[in-house]
């Protein structure tokens, strides 16, 4: 994630005004769970390959009450089953981020094999 953000510089990119880089990772990435999170998932993944991101963090895994982890996780795939090819079609590589238990406590994908 370091190398994307400084990779902005090099490749010249306009910088963004302070009020749009909220939820960025670089001019090129974005992190879809903190970004535009007045649209849904699915029309702010649209929007993330309209504005022209090459690279698309997914999160969004926070433990719900009352829901098991295997159900979590088939409703995360249908979510991301449904942007696939919102990404797949303007050439926007798009990575499921695990996180770790101990600074992101209450989530459901803390593995790669979660997020595989």
């Amino acid at each position: 994630m370091v190398g994307l953000s400084s990779c902005a510089e090099e490749l010249e990119i306009e910088s963004f005004k302070s009020d749009q880089k909220q939820g960025l990772l670089s001019a090129n990435a974005v992190n879809l769970e903190s970004w535009n999170v007045d649209l849904s998932f699915k029309p702010r993944s649209d929007k993330a390959t309209r504005d022209n991101f090459s690279f698309a963090i997914l999160t969004g895994h926070r433990n719900v009450e009352g829901v098991s982890k295997a159900d979590s996780l088939k409703a995360y795939q249908d979510d991301i089953a449904s942007v696939a090819l919102i990404f797949e079609d303007a050439k926007v590589f798009a990575a499921i981020d695990p996180f770790n238990p101990y600074e992101h406590p209450r989530h459901f994908i803390y593995s790669s094999a979660d997020a595989a």
